[in-house]
């Protein structure tokens, strides 16, 4: 119990964490353990904080996370408790892992949409004195690896995402600007505090 309130939810406002309540007497419980297991695969590597309760054990914290019924997920997001509130039968991995990456803050990743919020995102050290970090990314919507890096690096820098295959004209006068030139790849420019690009970095994924 102490363990959640003073570690746990500290922590959880630079890593979220995605909670499995469960029961050893929960039939349904068993059978979501493989898809579980799956979303933990997928999540643990990119950074997500992993927890599981077992109601027989943990009934104190079951009741501080506001759990009622099992199976259970949420996730401790900035010290919050957020329910999962999909249906747990059927449940599959993919409706997880949309909503641990939905329930993740969208103030620590910014997204920018033409030439001009770029300027004034990159321009802004001069009030925060932090570096400037722009993912130029493939997807409409980041990646959760980048918004979990958002987060967890927030103290040290500011985090913007382009979406790189936006045909407007101010996306495409932007690419142009910084000699982006590949669509399928994941660009992330770093920029100092004079400002002007000091890293890049280029990754590509699989269409």
């Amino acid at each position: 119990m102490r363990l959640f309130s003073h570690s746990l939810l500290e922590r959880s406002h630079t890593q979220p964490f995605i909670i499995f309540a469960y029961s050893g007497y929960c039939q349904l419980c068993f059978r979501l353990e493989p898809i579980w297991r799956n979303v933990v695969e997928d999540l643990e590597p990119l950074g997500y904080g992993i927890g599981t309760v077992n109601a027989m054990t943990d009934g104190n914290l079951l009741e501080k996370l506001r759990i009622s019924r099992l199976p259970s997920v949420v996730v401790v997001v900035e010290g919050r408790v957020i329910h999962y509130r999909g249906t747990m039968q059927p449940l599959s991995a993919k409706g997880l892992r949309i909503f641990a990456r939905d329930v993740i803050p969208n103030t620590f990743l910014i997204k920018i949409t033409n030439h001009d919020g770029l300027r004034r995102f990159v321009d802004q050290w001069k009030t925060f004195n932090r570096i400037s970090v722009v993912i130029f990314g493939s997807k409409e919507d980041p990646r959760i690896r980048y918004m979990l890096m958002a987060m967890k690096y927030a103290k040290f820098a500011r985090f913007a995402y382009v979406y790189l295959n936006d045909q407007s004209t101010d996306i495409v006068k932007m690419r142009q600007a910084l000699n982006i030139v590949c669509f399928n790849c994941e660009t992330i420019l770093i920029f100092n505090d004079f400002p002007q690009v000091c890293y890049s970095f280029y990754a590509f994924y699989a269409m």
